[in-house]
């Protein structure tokens, strides 16, 4: 599931920008709108469905869900900024939802098994490092400044705005329901009440030397998120610029009709 939700899942989001935007620019041109909708709808979907689980796994899931939203809408920006938005996106996301969903796991046990939130609770009262893990990875999620999913959204906001201003104000919101989701999860299972079989027990060596690494390389990806700009700035650059073209040609396509009916009125009007 971790490497599902962490790789595979990018690998159509991946094959939109390396094969439809350079291979078939008219394409993506014509089905952008359609595409950031689907995109758009995705985001707000999945971030409504993670505000309203109680079950931790789904919270993570439909988090995914948006993440992935988020990253096509970058990629069908067709700008710049919105496809190196996408691709620090996918970095970011494989990076924040591995150590995640690891965590869910060691909170399940320590809840007789239980994913649900309403049996989990106080687990972070003998707990400081699982609970400090926790907390740095959900801060990750939450595209506060300092983190590279706040650099990744901001560039794909930013992209969309180029290009679809209406669809990158409604995709904010979704941006605004992840820090109530990942927020309520970490304090429904971390500070509230605790459950009735939950037993709260601090993380173990084997378990830390697993997570720790990949909440260290979550820091350090939003200390320097130009890691992955910079290698993916030219092939981002390539990649966009056929369907660039080809939206710069069908928008002179569309004005030229109305450029000769006007000169045509303009001519006719000073006929005698």
């Amino acid at each position: 599931l971790v490497f599902f939700s962490g790789v595979v899942s990018k690998v159509a989001a991946y094959g939109f920008l390396r094969i439809t935007l350079p291979i078939f620019p008219d394409a993506a041109v014509n089905f952008q709108t359609p595409l950031m909708i689907l995109a758009l709808i995705s985001i707000l979907y999945g971030s409504a469905q993670a505000f309203t689980q109680t079950n931790t796994r789904l919270i993570l899931g439909y988090s995914s869900l948006a993440q992935l939203g988020f990253i096509t809408l970058g990629i069908f920006s067709l700008t710049p900024q919105g496809a190196q938005g996408a691709i620090l996106q996918m970095v970011n996301h494989g990076l924040v939802v591995a150590p995640l969903f690891l965590i869910i796991v060691l909170l399940a046990e320590r809840a007789a098994g239980s994913e649900d939130l309403r049996d989990m609770g106080g687990l972070a009262l003998r707990a400081p490092v699982l609970a400090g893990l926790f907390l740095i990875t959900a801060m990750a999620t939450l595209a506060i400044p300092g983190s590279a999913n706040f650099a990744g959204e901001f560039l794909i906001l930013l992209g969309t705005f180029e290009s679809k201003q209406a669809i990158a104000i409604i995709a904010t919101i979704g941006v605004a329901m992840a820090s109530v989701y990942m927020l309520r999860m970490f304090i429904g299972t971390m500070h509230n009440r605790v459950g009735q079989a939950a037993v709260s027990r601090e993380i173990g060596l084997r378990d830390a030397l697993v997570i720790a690494p990949l909440v260290a390389a979550i820091v350090a990806f939003g200390l320097y998120p130009q890691l992955a700009l910079e290698q993916s700035e030219t092939t981002v650059q390539q990649a966009v610029r056929p369907a660039q073209t080809s939206a710069g040609s069908a928008g002179a396509t569309a004005s030229a009709p109305r450029t000769a009916a006007g000169a045509t009125s303009a001519t006719g009007d000073h006929q005698p």
